[in-house]
């Protein structure tokens, strides 16, 4: 009903104008592309420096998140049954998965390492109005593989 008073019109783009998917497959991007990696980099931005330091640390000493890091940066292998066992639960998110000074993030949400996935679920159980409302809010921010089992 919201959308009924704008009148939308639909344009096909090929996948190398999508700005986003293009930015994070190429090595280099090219010059008009580089306002879309900053702005994705700067969304980091939105979060508390004492909530980044806390989650650059607990990355750094996570054995797990420092062997998904050396692994994004070299590149995922192309099949699931060659990777280590503790990564697999990854390999379904590894297009969206980048490092970002000391943090992993997947497309705008931070990667919580282990260490701090229970103090970072009680913190939303304190202030939530009901169970859809703060999985939304947990959603827009953070990220683990089977955070909504949790």
């Amino acid at each position: 009903m919201r959308l009924t008073r704008y009148d939308v019109e639909y344009q096909y783009n090929s996948g190398k104008s999508l700005l986003l998917g293009d930015t994070l497959s190429r090595a280099c991007p090219k010059e008009e592309n580089r306002d879309t990696l900053v702005r994705m980099i700067d969304s980091l931005k939105n979060y508390p420096d004492s909530i980044l330091k806390e989650v650059r640390d607990a990355t750094t000493n996570n054995e797990e998140l420092q062997e998904l890091l050396s692994v994004i940066k070299e590149g995922w292998p192309d099949r699931k049954d060659i990777i280590p066992e503790l990564l697999k639960p990854y390999f379904d998110f590894r297009d969206s998965m980048s490092y970002q000074d000391g943090i992993i993030p997947k497309g705008t949400l931070i990667l919580i390492p282990r260490k701090l996935r229970d103090s970072i679920k009680m913190k939303l159980h304190v202030a939530h109005l009901g169970y859809n409302s703060m999985m939304r809010r947990a959603r827009d921010a953070i990220f683990w593989p089977g955070m909504s089992k949790e």
